[in-house]
């Protein structure tokens, strides 16, 4: 979206900057004439006294010419070989492709948005037709909270940051701080605030809660997840949550969200063991009665993929919250999506 606005911003920097031109040559045009009309008709035709003969109907094929030009530099960046052909998901495909793992390369295939890898899935449903018996079902849907369900990465970047302003220590960057979202508390403090002493620890999470609820009432569940629930819960599936956040935060934001129902069993990272170990989900797991093989957990950092991965289960990135798509498809075994409809697509597909 944000790269849509730039190209939209070039294109009307691109006709008002025709438009002033012409304004310009149309002015300087008219004095000279007025000046030394013997000097004009000695002079060579102009591109600008081309434009004036062909009257109104000039201005709207120069527009044209100029979005002509913005599509054809628009398409050329997009065609870019990577973004086309992206080599963390090729080499994730020929991985897999070369132990015979048919199933893996159709997820991969079906779950990261690129020409290669629509492409490869149209043959794959054309002439293996994955879709079938192959495709996995899960009956257990494990859900990371901030950054997955709930749009609050900006926030707790912004406590952070501002905790971290208040005691005068070193100011991570947003990219810093948004890598720690998701892990217990104790590690998430060393690797963004390295300066943190044990004494100011206490100070340190007063001001955090201090302004990350200050900011409480403006988060919101990404738009898309309640519709995503509601029809993962009416197709049957079991959900269920695993998240870095406190058990009274994990509280707060069900009740505050209406979602409280909708979830069969919760773990926190302040009442089990924290991103990456697999504790969350294996108790997850044994509070539902399920099989690892009937499990996918969802996340949108490598500290939840890498917890389903050592917790033997399923794992699949989303792209819109914590982490960065290179490093999420590092250890994605079910690959990313994109965005929440996304999600709700790909989770219904293997769901129903």
């Amino acid at each position: 979206m944000r790269t849509m606005k730039r190209y939209w911003l070039l294109l009307v920097m691109a006709i008002l900057m025709g438009m002033s031109y012409g304004a310009a040559a149309q002015t300087t045009g008219t004095a000279g004439a007025a000046s030394s009309p013997a000097l004009r008709q000695e002079s060579r035709t102009t591109l600008w006294d081309m434009i004036k003969s062909g009257g109104w109907a000039m201005y709207p094929l120069g527009t044209c010419s100029v979005v002509v030009v913005w599509l054809v530099i628009v398409n050329f960046q997009r065609v870019s070989a990577k973004k086309m052909i992206p080599d963390v998901v090729v080499a994730q495909i020929k991985s897999a492709a070369s132990t015979g793992d048919l199933q893996q390369v159709w997820n991969l295939s079906t779950s990261t948005d690129t020409f290669f890898t629509r492409t490869l899935a149209a043959g794959l449903r054309q002439n293996s037709a994955p879709t079938g018996t192959a495709m996995k079902s899960y009956s257990v849907v494990i859900f990371d909270w901030d950054g997955t369900l709930m749009d609050s990465t900006h926030s707790i970047v912004s406590a952070i940051q501002g905790a971290c302003r208040d005691l005068e220590l070193r100011v991570p960057t947003a990219a810093q701080a948004a890598w720690v979202i998701g892990l217990s508390l104790e590690p998430a403090l060393r690797r963004a605030v390295p300066d943190l002493t044990a004494s100011m620890e206490p100070l340190f999470l007063e001001r955090y809660r201090y302004h990350y609820l200050s900011r409480d009432t403006q988060i919101k569940l990404f738009n898309g997840v309640p519709e995503m629930l509601e029809d993962l819960h009416t197709a049957g599936v079991t959900l269920a949550v695993a998240t870095g956040k406190s058990r009274v935060g994990l509280n707060r934001a069900l009740a505050a969200t209406g979602l409280t129902h909708r979830f069969a069993a919760t773990r926190t990272a302040d009442e089990t063991f924290g991103k990456p170990h697999p504790g969350m989900i294996l108790e997850l797991m044994d509070a539902l009665m399920v099989e690892p093989s009937e499990v996918v957990m969802v996340g949108d950092t490598s500290h939840d993929l890498n917890m389903a991965a050592n917790a033997g289960v399923h794992g699949l990135g989303v792209t819109y919250g914590a982490h960065p798509e290179a490093e999420l498809l590092e250890c994605a075994q079910q690959g990313v999506v994109q965005d929440v409809p996304g999600l709700h697509r790909w989770l219904l597909d293997r769901v129903t």
